[in-house]
């Protein structure tokens, strides 16, 4: 059984998936400002602020949050590095 939108038929799995994603960007996005929002604590962020990082995430997902944790928390990052 498909669903008709607006002239377009959606197959259920699409829906499906499309709210899956859209929940895993949420999930990540809320995990990223949570944790920049404790590291402002102790040092700057690189890049962009805390709002800026939630934004991106929402929008570019697990890509974004990935890049996000290697500026900020890999051993990458000379701060890291410093602070053992």
């Amino acid at each position: 059984m498909d669903l008709a939108i607006g002239g377009l038929t959606i197959a259920p799995v699409a829906v499906i998936a499309f709210i899956m994603a859209a929940l895993i960007n949420i999930v990540f996005a809320i995990g990223v400002s949570t944790d920049a929002k404790q590291l402002q604590r102790d040092r700057p962020l690189w890049f962009a602020g805390r709002l800026m990082w939630f934004i991106a995430t929402l929008f570019g997902g697990v890509t974004v949050a990935a890049i996000y944790w290697v500026m900020h928390r890999s051993t990458l990052n000379a701060h890291t590095n410093s602070a053992k």
